[in-house]
């Protein structure tokens, strides 16, 4: 009976392993080709810049859509938006985007990339920002 419970737990919790959802971390070079990429396919994606208001005016991304990490209402933009698709996600130097993948996971999200140490890295690679 034991033996039963033992093997049982065992197949559950390898179950949950490989189903479970990990988010990938790119570095700055290749969080630009996959977005590159996956606007060149056209694909069904979104660019999210988690950062507050002025950091974001000060320059991002192109195609970048705010969503103030520290807005009151973040946890529900983040929850209506469609869990399916690709989102790739950056802060300023990755802090607040791994409290919000763990939201993202939390919220059953499927695939999120999120740009390794945030825009910091993206500008020290010589990439561009927008203002």
């Amino acid at each position: 009976m034991m033996k039963r419970i033992s093997t049982l737990i065992f197949i559950l919790l390898t179950l949950s392993l490989l189903f479970s959802q990990e988010f990938e971390r790119y570095s700055a070079e290749d969080f630009k080709s996959r977005l590159d990429e996956l606007i060149k396919e056209e694909a069904d994606f979104a660019l999210l810049d988690i950062r507050t208001l002025p950091e974001y005016q000060f320059g991002h991304i192109e195609g970048a859509q705010l969503i103030d990490f520290y807005g009151k209402d973040f946890v529900q933009k983040l929850n209506e938006m469609a869990k399916s698709k690709t989102y790739l996600i950056y802060c300023r130097s990755g802090n607040r985007t791994s409290q919000a993948l763990q939201i993202m996971k939390q919220l059953e999200f499927d695939n999120v990339i999120d740009l390794e140490n945030g825009i910091v890295s993206w500008l020290e690679a010589g990439f561009e920002v927008v203002k």
